[in-house]
């Protein structure tokens, strides 16, 4: 028996993570501002170190926020392909989609992560890996070769997929 490949998400995750502390940090810094002008005449004793010392500790709470949920993330979700078929565990869920209930593979519409638009129709409904796999490419390719005798696979759809591994 060989060992099944697993696939999980990767760094493409910290594009998004890095996104949401950027943009914490220009509220936290903006609520800064305000509250520093609102507070200059009724509570000068606050102003300056100590408000930005709150305002850096909400700072630094929110970094650790969306750091701590990435891992969360990363160490809850999977994708394995087995000998017959394709395990994905999303936290607590578990779905395994056998490779004879594949229909058909395409390449979909890019949508708004641009990653991997290649479509599946699993048991007449619609699937997509997940753009954030390191290794998404691969996993469809795995995928394509292991439904082959069962699904409609679109005619130049390997060309595509190989092109971007």
């Amino acid at each position: 028996m060989t060992k099944n490949k697993v696939y999980r998400i990767g760094k493409r995750l910290n594009i998004f993570r890095n996104i949401f502390i950027v943009a914490a940090t220009f509220v936290v810094i903006t609520f800064y501002v305000i509250y520093d002008f609102l507070i200059k005449d009724s509570m000068p004793a606050l102003r300056g170190l100590p408000l930005f010392a709150i305002f850096l500790l909400a700072e630094a709470v929110m970094i650790f926020a969306a750091k701590g949920w990435c891992d969360r993330v990363r160490s809850l979700t999977s994708y394995e392909l087995t000998d017959k078929t394709l395990e994905i565990t999303r936290g607590t869920n578990h779905e395994s989609l056998a490779w004879k209930d594949f229909e058909n593979a395409f390449y979909g519409q890019v949508d708004f992560t641009g990653a991997c638009p290649v479509t599946y129709t699993v048991a007449g409904k619609s699937f997509r890996p997940s753009p954030y796999l390191d290794g998404v490419w691969e996993l469809n390719r795995e995928i394509v070769q292991r439904i082959r005798p069962y699904a409609d696979i679109e005619e130049d759809l390997e060309k595509k997929i190989n092109a971007f591994i």
